[in-house]
């Protein structure tokens, strides 16, 4: 997004930079693509839009929405979050603490009801990373934060001095 909704003090770093780091990491993969639209609009942008966007662009496509358990487990705070629950089809990663259990325990009984029907969860084994972590991590120099990004994303962190890598000096000139 241009600007996160959810985030009242903004992004820690620029839509450029995050859309950037999104093609990068999903280059190597051909099924993936990254779509300018919620950064092209420089407002905010809710889910509601960007499927409406892709419903227009896309009308052959069918759209899922990708969650985590913990944004499926606030899912009720979202804008048109009824809309979406009844027109989209949505996949669930599950991301520790919210397994399903704590999940639907959370959730309104009518979107507790859609599990199965139009929320699917996806199996995985559970998501223990999150960006606040791997932004702190960072911070901090540790190396695992590093480990856990696709190097090209790594690159451009350190290229562009973003989350605290410090930029890398470039080699001594040998002539």
């Amino acid at each position: 997004a241009f600007t996160p909704p959810h985030k009242p003090d903004g992004a820690a770093v620029s839509s450029y930079h995050r859309f950037a780091m999104c093609a990068l990491a999903c280059a190597p993969h051909s099924a993936f693509r990254v779509d300018d639209f919620e950064v092209a609009r420089a407002a905010p942008v809710y889910t509601i839009d960007t499927l409406a966007h892709f419903r227009v662009s896309l009308p052959d496509a069918e759209i899922w929405l990708v969650l985590g358990s913990d944004s499926v487990a606030t899912f009720s705070t979202w804008r048109s979050w009824k809309e979406i629950a009844r027109t989209t089809k949505i996949a669930v990663l599950e991301r520790e603490p919210w397994t399903r259990a704590a999940t639907e325990r959370e959730v309104p009984p009518e979107l507790r009801a859609r599990f199965d029907d139009t929320i699917f969860w996806a199996g995985n084994v559970p998501v223990t990373i999150s960006s606040t972590w791997l932004r702190s991590a960072l911070k901090e120099g540790r190396p695992e934060a590093l480990d856990a990004l696709p190097p090209a994303v790594g690159r451009y962190l350190a290229r562009h001095n973003l989350y605290g890598i410090p930029s890398r000096p470039s080699p001594p000139s040998t002539t």
